[in-house]
Parts: structure tokens; C-alpha cells; sequence
């Protein structure tokens, strides 16, 4: 069996490490992989890289005047092709197709007459509107029907034109034309929304994303230097968030309503903030931009007393299972799919724009110590949410689809 990847990062943000941790699995079982990827390093890894820097500004452009996500980069795709050719592969696994690298129309029309399983996993739900990744801020259901005078203009992918009408007809004649197409979500609660959408009559599964346990793991380094060197109080309850954006859909905004309910006894930590953003922040957060590396997030992971996850727009909520593998509790908007990973003893879901339901979330935590839930969280992520379970769940899809296809 030969399968090829195809995603706009490599080994970089969520879809991109999980891009690569299928690959070193699929490497190790010795099943000959590679990945074809808009952004990123190749280094050791087999692939193909798609960028071109007049590529991506000139996609950019359109995309953002025209509402042309997707339907630019027409060269990048044809050698993409070319590629797919050379390689032969049984499989096709794609991701994100978004992001100003791909022309999914080309990519669509050669699969159709290529005629092999296709595995899609939906990271967000881009594959099923007119624009949107995501819309449950914007509370809007027209992709349930048809997309038209997007009120989500704004937002990623932002445009300053409505092409909403013409890119769901289009997604919706392409995306439902290949026969060998098998749809992965990573919630059941993105699963439900698919089965509203124009996809509904393809053949879809639910697969957890994964965590590196072997990285997000409670870490050796102490929390009180962790603190130290981000200069975070170590006498305070440490409330922490991550986001590798942050905006009101990340939930921003309640970080700021949150930290004017807290006393002196609390600190708020905020990783991934804007070097603009960090600057405005009030005196109880710290900001922090980015991490060196994956093990210095897990440092902070497990210095923290829990984690708050205020986002509504989640198909999964990876920091959330980063953290419990860290063993630290968290607590997450009982909205979209993020109370999925929360199971057991090991953390709270709540409305997150309701700040006193919030605050006493925090207190039931401090109450009963991290201590009684940091064994429950590890375990929660090891049983079901490991990088080994992901991987070991889509090896047995590939070898179903390709056997399948040759009987």
C-alpha cells in the first residue's frame, strides 16, 4: 500500500503535526508514505512542496477581494498532478485544502477520474459552506441549504465580496461527485454537522485527533521554574490559555471580563498573543507570544492549575487534550465539540460567556486541588486520545478502503 498526504502546512500548527505524525506511524509500519504540502520545511520528510511565494500572495489577493479561496493556484495544482502521477499511490488522504496553496477544482476533477479511495479529514467545516471554516459565532445555518449574503465576510477566509452562493454550488457538485470519497471527522459533534450538510449521503467516520503523549506529558521540569522564566507569580491559582490566534471566537474578549472578577490570589497566562495584543493586556494576564518548542508548551501545560478554553468554534479542542495529557483539569464552552475530550473526573464544561458560571468552575477546581483530577486526565488522554490510537484507527481504514477497492 501507498498513500499519499496532501495539507497546507508540514509539521506545523494542529493539522500539520497530525500530517506528520501519520506519516512517521505509516513509516514505521513500513507502508510507503508522503506528503504534499502548501508551507513547510520538507527536511527528512518524503514529500512535495507546493509553495510559491507569487502563488500565495497572488491566491491571497483574490481571496480576500473576490472570495476566491481555493479556486486560484492553478500551477501549484497542476504539478501537484504531476506528482500524484509519478507516485502511484493506492490512497489519497487529504486535510486542509484551504489556505491559498490549492485549486481544489483541478485537484477534484483529476481524483473523479483517477478513480481510488479518497480519505478526507474535515478539520474544520470549510468543505461544507460557501466561505466559512467555522460559523457557530456568527449562529448561522444557510450551509444547511445554501450559502448566500455570508454574514461571516470578515472572518477567515475574509473577503470583501460575497461569493458565498457560487462556492457552496460548486463545493457541492464537486465534493459529492467522487464515489470512493470517505469522509473523517474528529468530533461526533462535527459528524452531526455533516449529516445536515450537502455531504450527507457520503460515507462518513469519526476519528479522534491525536496527542504526542510522548511529548505532552507531565513534565520534568519544575513549575516553579517554568514560572520563573516567564515570570509568572508562583504563589497565584494559574489560570492558562492557548490559542495559536487570538480573537472574540477564541474567546478573548472573556479573558478580559474574566480577569476583572479575580483577585490577587490569581494570575491569567495567555500563549500565542500578538506582540500588539500583549501590550493592551490588563495587569493580572501575561502574555506570552509563542513557545520555543512543543515541550516548553507542555512545561506550561503542567505548571498550570487549570486550563480555560473559552473557544465556541472547536471541532475538537486540542489544547484541552494537550493539557489533561499534562494532567491538568480544564474548563471548556459546553458548546460545538469541546466538552468531547472532557470525560470523567477531569475538568468542567460550561457557558463560557456566562463569567460567574466561569468563576465557579475555577473554585470548584482550587477547592478540590489539581491533585484529583491529574490522574484521571492522563489516563482519559492515554485510553482515548493518544497519537497511537489515531494513527492505529486510520491504518485500518486505508487497508478496508484499499482492499476493498481491489476486489
Amino acid at each position: 500500500m501507498k498513500v499519499v498526504q496532501i495539507n497546507v502546512t508540514l509539521n506545523s500548527g494542529s493539522t500539520g503535526r497530525i500530517v506528520y505524525q501519520l506519516h512517521e506511524y505509516m513509516k514505521g509500519k513500513g507502508i510507503e508514505n508522503s506528503i504534499a504540502f502548501g508551507y513547510g520545511d520538507k527536511k527528512d520528510v518524503a514529500g512535495f512542496s507546493l509553495y510559491s511565494a507569487m502563488g500565495v500572495h497572488m491566491h491571497s489577493f483574490l481571496s480576500r477581494v473576490l472570495c476566491m479561496q481555493g479556486l486560484c493556484s492553478v500551477w501549484q495544482t497542476v504539478r501537484l498532478i504531476g506528482y500524484l502521477k509519478r507516485e502511484k499511490p493506492d490512497l489519497i488522504h487529504l486535510h486542509n485544502l484551504h489556505g491559498h496553496y490549492l485549486n481544489y477544482p483541478i485537484l477534484f476533477h483529476y481524483l473523479r477520474k483517477w478513480d481510488k479511495p479518497v480519505v478526507w479529514t474535515l478539520h474544520d467545516c470549510w468543505a461544507f459552506t460557501g466561505k466559512c471554516a467555522h460559523y457557530f459565532s456568527a449562529t448561522c445555518d444557510k450551509w444547511t441549504s445554501e450559502c448566500h449574503h455570508c454574514p461571516n465576510l470578515g472572518t477567515y477566509p475574509d473577503s470583501s465580496w460575497d461569493g458565498s452562493r457560487r462556492n457552496y454550488r460548486l463545493k457541492k457538485r464537486l465534493f459529492s461527485s467522487l464515489g470512493k470519497l470517505t469522509l473523517v471527522c474528529n468530533s461526533d459533534w462535527l459528524k452531526g454537522q455533516v449529516s445536515k450538510s450537502f455531504l450527507q449521503n457520503m460515507k462518513t467516520c469519526r476519528i479522534y485527533n491525536g496527542v504526542d503523549t510522548e511529548v505532552f506529558c507531565r513534565s520534568e521540569v519544575p513549575a516553579t521554574q517554568t514560572k520563573e522564566k516567564y515570570g509568572i507569580p508562583a504563589d497565584k491559582f494559574m489560570i492558562l490559555g492557548v490559542s495559536g490566534v487570538w480573537k472574540e471566537a477564541k474567546g478573548l474578549g472573556t479573558f478580559y471580563r474574566l480577569a476583572e472578577h479575580l483577585d490577587e490570589g490569581y494570575v491569567v497566562v495567555l500563549v500565542g498573543v500578538a506582540p500588539q495584543q500583549k501590550e493592551k493586556l490588563p495587569a493580572n494576564i501575561i502574555g506570552i507570544t509563542k513557545t520555543e518548542d512543543a515541550r516548553a508548551l507542555a512545561a506550561l501545560y503542567s505548571a498550570a492549575d487549570v486550563l480555560f478554553n473559552p473557544s465556541r468554534e472547536e471541532t475538537f479542542g486540542m489544547v484541552a487534550a494537550e493539557a489533561m495529557a499534562c494532567g491538568t483539569p480544564v474548563i471548556v464552552s459546553n458548546t460545538t465539540a469541546c466538552p468531547e475530550p472532557v470525560k470523567g473526573h477531569t475538568g468542567v464544561t460550561v457557558n463560557t460567556q456566562e463569567i460567574p458560571e466561569v468563576l465557579r468552575a475555577i473554585e470548584q477546581i482550587k477547592k478540590e486541588g489539581k491533585d484529583a483530577y491529574s490522574e484521571s486526565c492522563v489516563q482519559n488522554i492515554k485510553m482515548s486520545f493518544s497519537r497511537e490510537i489515531m494513527c492505529a484507527e486510520y491504518l485500518k481504514l486505508y487497508q478496508e478502503l484499499t482492499k476493498r477497492d481491489k476486489i
